[in-house]
């Protein structure tokens, strides 16, 4: 009976124990948070218990609370982030409401070869989760590694449907944004450098400034063509952008968080817009 004080403190000490008996750091350190709220008492009063029995002669037991390096230790190496690649094949694999969004993506958006295998299978297999056998060893581990990884982002109680498909494609634009800004950043190092060399030589004339004359030339419309493929999708990426802050703050004012004028709630003042 939790409303009983005896009964939760019957409770606690026989179980007590059982508790005390574990000898995992971290499934101890569970099960003491456990009982403290069965208790509803401090974790230092299960853990005074601990000491207790130990006084009376009972068989002494392990640290009842996990340190911080036990946890890390017995949790193993942390897991790898995925990268941007990965995290959008996650999301489609995973959501069944991306394929729409996800039938857009140009394959080009995929530079690893695995990833981009993957992708292909995707798009030919609306069953691929029953056709792996089909698929190459690489892309048959890949696609395992994604499936296997936890994503609590991609659940439908964090991520609705209504956000998915704006997800995807921003996603899938952030991704071509920086490469083309990777391609661009090359080039314009490169064409500074020919300005500056230019300029060095300017005073000497002759043959120098003929050669740089024609390199920049020929580096010049390579430097606007990617240039304009960068300024494209910073539009593209912004548009997406755009249109997700209007489905969050859409979010916001059915939960209450916003008024339908579009003013934060003032007990939500803190909370990220984001």
């Amino acid at each position: 009976d939790n409303a009983d004080p005896r009964s939760r403190s019957r409770a606690v000490k026989a179980l007590t124990p059982t508790v005390a008996a574990i000898v995992d750091p971290v499934v101890r350190s569970h099960y003491v948070q456990r009982l403290a709220r069965l208790g509803q008492v401090d974790e230092r009063v299960i853990i005074s218990r601990f000491s207790q029995r130990s006084q009376a002669g009972d068989p002494p037991t392990h640290a009842p609370v996990a340190s911080k390096s036990e946890v890390r230790r017995a949790r193993g190496p942390a897991a790898d982030v995925l990268d941007g690649e990965s995290q959008l094949l996650q999301l489609l694999l995973r959501r069944h409401d991306a394929r729409a969004p996800g039938m857009e993506i140009d394959p080009d958006t995929f530079e690893e070869s695995v990833n981009r295998a993957l992708f292909a299978a995707w798009l030919e297999m609306d069953d691929l989760d029953e056709r792996v056998d089909q698929l190459e060893e690489d892309v048959r581990d890949r696609l395992a590694m994604l499936l296997e990884r936890p994503a609590e982002w991609l659940d439908p109680l964090y991520l609705e449907n209504r956000y998915v498909e704006g997800m995807v494609r921003q996603m899938a634009a952030e991704l071509r944004l920086r490469r083309a800004s990777a391609r661009l950043r090359p080039a314009a190092v490169e064409q500074a450098h020919e300005v500056r060399t230019f300029r060095t030589a300017e005073a000497e004339g002759g043959a120098t400034v003929l050669r740089a004359a024609a390199q920049a030339t020929v580096d010049g419309p390579v430097l606007a063509e990617a240039a304009n493929e960068a300024a494209e999708l910073a539009a593209e990426f912004a548009e997406v952008s755009e249109r997700q802050r209007a489905l969050t703050r859409e979010y916001q004012t059915f939960r209450g968080q916003r008024t339908p004028d579009g003013d934060v709630d003032p007990v939500h003042q803190g909370e990220d817009d984001e």
